[in-house]
């Protein structure tokens, strides 16, 4: 039995409730480009979500299991 790849994404998300992605991109990287701003800019913002030293976010990121097709 082999093991689930995981895989994490980085989105900018709707500034309501509800959290819609807006934008969905492999790395931080990929992101910032997709935004025209620099990556450590999203890297900053969701450290400091995360630590919850701010209490919103427009951004989020997200780790999924990839199921393993060969099993």
């Amino acid at each position: 039995m082999g093991k689930n790849k995981k895989i994490t994404l980085y989105m900018e998300v709707s500034n309501d409730e509800l959290e819609l992605p807006i934008l969905i991109a492999d790395s931080v990287k990929e992101l910032a480009g997709m935004l025209g701003i620099l990556p450590n800019s999203i890297s900053r913002e969701l450290s400091r979500y995360y630590n919850k030293d701010i209490p919103t976010c427009k951004y989020r990121r997200v780790t999924i299991e990839e199921e393993n097709e060969n099993e």
